[in-house]
């Protein structure tokens, strides 16, 4: 192979290599889209259990990954997590209201400065967590759906009208 003197040379036979050698990759009929399941998961933990703030998510993802994200990224990652556990979630619900003994109890938790409550459902297998925006007898049967077990809770009064078994605490 002859030796390229100048730089225009050099251009000029890359071009005719390249236009005979290169070829051209078609874009999938359904590109990814996002990042990766890892990096996925990470910010979903650390944006919903957690409860890290997406600028602190965003702060971290760039100082510890040199990542930069914009917050309404965080929150598509967030997002197709969320999705991605409704299976897991309406299982953990399944084997809840299957155990012939729950503990059940609520407790205030605030969403960005508004009151919600947090219901748990609990035996030694699992814990089926809710969200309601009441402490109410609505809230609780949403909560247990059709299960009929015992029943070990405090002394709320939506645990009086009980018709199952009882055990307070």
């Amino acid at each position: 192979m002859r030796r390229c003197n100048t730089a225009q040379e050099l251009v000029s036979r890359w071009r005719r290599f390249a236009d005979t050698t290169l070829c051209k990759a078609s874009l999938p009929v359904d590109p990814a889209r996002g990042y990766g399941p890892r990096l996925t998961a990470f910010v979903g933990e650390m944006a919903g259990i957690v409860s890290t703030s997406r600028s602190a998510v965003q702060d971290l993802c760039a100082s510890v990954f040199s990542i930069p994200f914009s917050k309404g990224a965080i929150q598509k990652m967030v997002d197709r997590v969320s999705e991605a556990i409704v299976p897991h979630y309406d299982l953990i619900g399944q084997v809840a209201r299957s155990a012939p003994v729950n503990h059940i109890d609520e407790t205030s938790w605030f969403t960005h400065g508004d009151r919600q409550w947090l219901w748990v459902m609990t035996n030694p297998l699992v814990a089926y967590f809710q969200m309601h925006p009441t402490r109410s007898e609505t809230a609780f049967a949403q909560l247990i759906a059709d299960w009929r077990g015992i029943l070990v809770s405090d002394d709320y009064g939506v645990y009086h009208s009980w018709q199952s078994l009882r055990q307070t605490c």
